[in-house]
C-alpha cells in the first residue's frame, strides 16, 4: 500500500468546519507481527457537545472501516464528489 501526503479537511470537500476549529486528527501505526499493524485513530476535541458530533463520528466509522476493507481486500468505499453518497443514515 502506498502512503500519500494528507489533505487538510478544508481542502477535502467539507463546507463548514467551524466545529473542527481547535480539534486535531491523529493516526498512529503500531507494528505487530511481521506484515501486520494496528492503526490507532483519535479525533481530539471531537465531543458530544459539538453540533457535528454524530455526523463526524458516523463518518469516521464509515471511512475507517473502508480503509480496513481496502487494506485487507483492496476494496473500500472512498469519498466521492457526490455528497449524498457520503451521508451515514
Amino acid at each position: 500500500m502506498d502512503v500519500i501526503a494528507s489533505k487538510h479537511p478544508e481542502s477535502s470537500g467539507f463546507d463548514n468546519l467551524e466545529d473542527w476549529v481547535g480539534t486535531t486528527i491523529q493516526f498512529h501505526i503500531e507494528p505487530l507481527i511481521e506484515g501486520e499493524c494496528k492503526l490507532h485513530f483519535t479525533h481530539k476535541g471531537l465531543t458530544q457537545a459539538l453540533e457535528c458530533f454524530d455526523a463526524c463520528n458516523n463518518g469516521w466509522i464509515h471511512y475507517l472501516n473502508s480503509l480496513k476493507d481496502y487494506a485487507v481486500d483492496q476494496e473500500g468505499e472512498p469519498y466521492t464528489d457526490n455528497s449524498e453518497d457520503n451521508i451515514i443514515r
